[in-house]
């Protein structure tokens, strides 16, 4: 009976050992599983994260190419971007200007009515030059007048609103067309007076 008893014994402590065993093989192969899950997940969100990296670089050097220059503002008016572009036509670095309101780049009466014209339309909407390209003049570093040409869009990122600026210098422009204009009023002039002459001295002839 007593070895009855002792194979009985072993048999329980066999099941139990095979049991505890079993328990603990499975957490085992639970805790590698789910740690293989988040290697991979890591390895996903860091091959986003450089492919993001990877795309806002070549995006910034597109726009620090771009000839004209692009501005980013929020609705107060503050300059949140600032590219290559704006800092040759202005003058100011981009750690100048960055979080300043956006008037400094204006000449008088713009300059003081600016952040009422940004501030009606916030409240109302309503469209003046937002959407379209105007012809203004720009406030420099060094406080030279330079004419310009403006265009503003609008951007929403969830429940912010910015405004993006391209502008561009047409100076050499302008005086192109300020030489081509004097150029051509000084032909027709040349060219009218001897006209006049002769159709004068036609009318001699005719009497």
């Amino acid at each position: 009976r007593s070895e009855a008893i002792v194979q009985i014994a072993l048999v329980v402590a066999i099941v139990f050992v095979l049991f505890a065993g079993g328990l603990l093989v499975r957490p085992t192969r639970t805790r590698l599983h789910a740690e293989k899950q988040a290697s991979e997940a890591s390895a996903a969100l860091m091959r986003s994260e450089a492919a993001y990296r990877d795309q806002a670089v070549r995006l910034a050097s597109i726009l620090d190419n771009v000839v004209d220059g692009i501005i980013t503002i929020n609705e107060s008016g503050s300059i949140e971007s600032w590219s290559k572009g704006a800092q040759r036509l202005f003058g100011y670095e981009a750690g100048e200007v960055l979080r300043r309101n956006v008037k400094v780049l204006m000449p008088e009466p713009h300059q003081s009515a600016h952040d009422g014209y940004l501030r009606r339309y916030v409240q109302t909407g309503e469209r003046r030059i937002i959407g379209r390209r105007i012809e203004v003049e720009a406030l420099t570093k060094s406080g030279e007048r330079v004419p310009i040409d403006l265009g503003i869009s609008e951007l929403r990122l969830g429940d912010r609103r910015l405004f993006i600026g391209i502008v561009r210098d047409i100076s050499e422009r302008l005086e192109v067309e300020r030489l081509k204009a004097g150029f051509v009023s000084t032909v027709s002039h040349e060219l009218r007076t001897p006209l006049t002459s002769i159709a004068g001295s036609l009318r001699l002839l005719a009497c």
